[in-house]
């Protein structure tokens, strides 16, 4: 995608026989619990908006989660793999986006800014 910043990779490491995998621009990857995805960031326009994405670990299904004025960072995996938190601009409160229907939902509101949630090993 045009004017997005190419020094920014998503990578596979195999710790065993030193091979990569490159699967996509974007920065801050995190695994999904269930190992079938990881969802990342990326500033596509190179204008400080940097949105959320999630691709499988094959490469395929790249798909973006948030789309606004927004930006989303500190994205964090629920244990059970459908839903990611995360720090948003919006409000500077943190959010959760449930992966499949794409619902998002504000879960703080306080006077302060709230970044880098994480959840309960024991989160339902």
């Amino acid at each position: 995608m045009e004017g997005q910043d190419e020094s920014k990779r998503v990578v596979i490491y195999n710790l065993d026989d030193g091979t990569t995998q490159e699967l996509t621009k974007g920065s801050y990857p995190i695994w999904s619990p269930d190992g079938r995805r990881i969802a990342f960031i990326r500033d596509l326009d190179m204008d400080y908006r940097e949105s959320l994405f999630i691709i499988d670990v094959d490469g395929e299904n790249l798909r973006r989660l948030t789309d606004d004025d927004a930006d989303s960072s500190c994205a964090e995996w629920h244990p059970d793999s459908s839903r990611i938190a995360f720090s948003s601009g919006r409000e500077g409160e943190i959010h959760v986006i449930d992966v499949d229907s794409g619902v998002l939902n504000q879960v703080t509101e306080t006077h302060y800014k709230d970044w880098c949630p994480i959840w309960s090993p024991a989160a339902g």
